[in-house]
């Protein structure tokens, strides 16, 4: 050992640092590299003055220096070998949950009992708890530095994607004069792989854009995930904890075959009758009319007195169960919120016994129970743009409502923002509880003997609105996080102000709710406002609704995309290569036209889920020898799986091919 040590620090006394004119030439032409790939980031760094510099030790080793100090302590070579034998013999991976059928829908149900049964019983295959190879299709770097790791990563993890982290823009900056980006761009292309920067301090955002990346890249394929963290600092330690605790996020929300095909059924239904009000966004509006955004959170009760106090002179805008409790209390909402394509049936049921919500303008998704308009004679749709049936029946941006996802929360907001309201005051948004017994307002219909309860698990401690913590879950804090970018989004000239005693909200004002002033409306101006809102959103006529749904053209696109992911099964190597994903995904994510994109969402999020499941057990098989046996029966089982889709699909097809007028 200590022979090996000597020769090692000959050799590092006769390498001598790059000439000027070397590193000059590098950073020309990974600028050039930066200006073809990710043009804002090399307009930053065309525009950036380092405050630290470069320098190289006599053995040549370079280092980053700030007023004396050191990045890599004078030992960057050393530095960088210990860390990769650190990450191989012990590495941070994102580890998945074992996939449940209990969670999934009927096809994928079927499949992953199926690929189970068959390998366990049939075959005596056994699987591992962990993924057994440091072989992983994402990697996460936390920390550019020098750039000097970056290759030996690449190169035992044989990554596809890197996901590159870091709070400043600094290390990236002297990096172009020591680490050749343009190589590993031109390496990663010629494998069809990407290479993502987050250049941020802020925790949150890089885990939302990390989640982003992930779902658009190859959600699939996030089992196992390096994480490679370069150096410490406090937003790589937050970042690292958010993956740990909420790294399943990745996979949450991806949809299934089952919802799309109920929610395209309802679609069609709403719109085929010919006189639907579709929203259309207005944007350029400016109302100086105070709005209430009112959620069924547990602080609504509280609440209560004072927004029946004020109702009058501000506009209500109710979400989704929330206006059980409203109406209870004696006020009327101006808009009823909702977003579900099933559940809020029964919740009009049980209102509508009590109270008249006829006059009530409903802003709903078009995947909307069908019933509904039983219960309503205002009603305005719009399109959930991530949903097949927006694709297929709009395709137009303006028909959406703009940060609606996802829970009705957010389309509360997005829809008062977008009509121009410049004041708002939130009620009953707690996103979370302090009793996870009390997980709704006490008036609502979530306490009703019927009533099927949301899964929530309250474990997630944060700050709380008005001072002490409050607790949320994974879903809510998506919903809280949502809320936050669209008031970041739309801040100038608005006025949030927070009376839940909930969550903290970034961006609000807490406000006791016993301590709002509002002006008296001019009387009839409410309805005014409300009449304004209607009649700026054109019907779809029978003609227009026709022009969208073609049968035959929907059928055909059916077909196409069962067989291309057939073909894809068909050559995949499911074991030992990634060639597969990426074709999936571009199917998935690069439609070439609208009815496409309306199509492949259809299959999208179930085929995911399938395929996780499917990968998560491929790369746990313990036998060597066993390997090839589950790949055949996993080829089967998916070829099973899209037979069933197209079966599924083309039924649907030919239910709504004589629709009714």
């Amino acid at each position: 050992l200590l022979s090996k040590s000597n020769t090692m620090k000959k050799k590092m006394k006769k390498k001598s640092p790059p000439s000027q004119k070397h590193r000059d030439e590098l950073r020309a032409r990974n600028m050039d590299a930066f200006k073809s790939h990710y043009l804002q980031l090399a307009n930053r760094l065309a525009s950036h003055i380092p405050a630290s510099k470069i320098v190289f030790d006599k053995n040549g080793q370079p280092d980053i220096e700030f007023e004396g100090q050191k990045f890599y302590n004078g030992d960057h070579d050393d530095f960088i070998k210990k860390q990769l034998i650190k990450q191989k013999s012990n590495p941070y991976r994102l580890g998945l949950a074992p996939p449940q059928p209990a969670k999934f829908d009927t096809v994928n149900k079927i499949f992953l009992e199926s690929i189970l049964t068959k390998s366990i019983k049939d075959a005596d295959i056994t699987f591992s708890k962990n993924k057994d190879t440091i072989e992983s299709f994402f990697v996460t770097i936390l920390g550019i530095g020098l750039g000097m790791h970056i290759d030996r990563i690449v190169e035992f993890s044989k990554c596809n994607t890197i996901i590159f982290v870091d709070p400043n823009i600094e290390n990236l900056y002297h990096s172009l004069e020591i680490y050749d980006w343009a190589q590993l761009f031109e390496q990663q292309k010629d494998k069809r792989g990407s290479v993502k920067f987050l250049i941020t301090n802020d925790p949150v955002e890089v885990f939302q854009k990390l989640i982003f990346s992930i779902r658009t890249i190859n959600a699939p394929s996030v089992d196992g995930m390096l994480v490679y963290l370069h150096y410490n600092h406090a937003l790589f330690n937050a970042t690292y904890e958010q993956i740990r605790q909420k790294g399943n996020l990745c996979l949450a929300g991806l949809g299934f075959m089952a919802d799309e095909v109920k929610m395209i059924e309802n679609t069609h239904e709403n719109l085929s009758r010919g006189t639907a009000h579709i929203y259309e966004q207005r944007q350029s509006r400016l109302i100086t009319t105070p709005c209430f955004i009112v959620g069924c959170g547990p602080s609504l009760d509280q609440d209560l007195p004072y927004i029946k106090k004020h109702a009058d002179n501000a506009i209500v805008f109710s979400s989704g169960s929330a206006l059980g409790p409203l109406l209870n209390a004696g006020v009327i909402p101006d808009f009823q919120i909702e977003v579900e394509n099933e559940g809020i049936l029964p919740i009009m049921q049980h209102v509508s016994e009590l109270h008249d919500i006829s006059n009530i303008c409903l802003v709903t998704s078009t995947t909307v129970e069908c019933e509904i308009v039983n219960y309503f004679k205002n009603i305005i749709y719009h399109f959930r743009p991530a949903l097949s049936p927006y694709a297929i029946f709009s395709n137009d941006w303006k028909n959406t409502i703009p940060f609606h996802d996802p829970s009705v929360v957010n389309s509360s907001l997005g829809f008062a923002q977008d009509l121009g309201f410049r004041e708002f005051f939130m009620f009953g948004c707690d996103m979370g509880t302090r009793d996870a017994e009390q997980h709704h307002a006490k008036n609502s219909y979530h306490f009703s003997p019927n009533a099927k309860l949301p899964s929530n698990d309250f474990c997630i401690p944060i700050p709380a609105n008005f001072g002490g913590n409050t607790h949320t879950s994974n879903g809510l804090f998506e919903v809280k996080t949502a809320i936050e970018n669209a008031i970041s989004a739309n801040r100038e000239g608005r006025t949030y102000n927070n009376c839940t005693d909930g969550a903290y909200i970034k961006g609000t004002l807490p406000k006791f709710s016993n301590k709002i002033q509002l002006l008296k409306l001019k009387q009839g101006k409410k309805a005014e406002l409300v009449a304004d809102v209607m009649s700026h959103c054109p019907i779809m006529s029978r003609d227009k609704f026709e022009s969208h749904w073609q049968t035959d053209k929907i059928q055909d696109t059916i077909d196409e995309y069962i067989n291309e992911m057939k073909a894809i099964v068909e050559y995949a190597d499911f074991l030992h290569e990634d060639s597969h994903m990426i074709d999936f995904n571009d199917l998935f994510f690069k439609p070439t036209s609208a009815l496409k994109a309306g199509v492949i969402t259809i299959f999208r999020g179930s085929m995911q889920m399938i395929l996780i499941a499917g990968l998560y057990y491929a790369h746990r098989v313990k036998s060597l020898k066993k390997q090839d046996e589950f790949e055949e029966i996993l080829r089967e089982e998916l070829l099973l799986s899209l037979e069933v889709m197209r079966e599924t699909t083309s039924d649907l097809v030919l239910r709504l091919a004589s629709p009714s007028p």
